[in-house]
């Protein structure tokens, strides 16, 4: 069963203790996606790339590694 709901406030302030439950997904809230969607999902892909050949985190990290880490 998934639940889905919007936080308030929005966005969450930092350290909030929904980012630690192992059970919950944080995703952006998001009403529709940009023409620039895809520009920008392949500049941050390089940024990841670069950031992962400096042995640092990558942002927007799911699960593992992040820019935080």
């Amino acid at each position: 069963m998934s639940d889905y709901s919007v936080t308030d406030p929005e966005p969450l302030p930092d350290k909030h203790p929904l980012f630690t439950l192992p059970n919950v997904v944080l995703t952006p809230h998001m009403s529709g996606s940009s023409k620039l969607y895809f520009e920008r999902a392949v500049d941050l892909l390089d940024i990841n790339v670069e950031r992962i050949r400096e042995g640092k985190g990558v942002l927007n990290a799911f699960r593992g590694r992040g820019e935080d880490d």
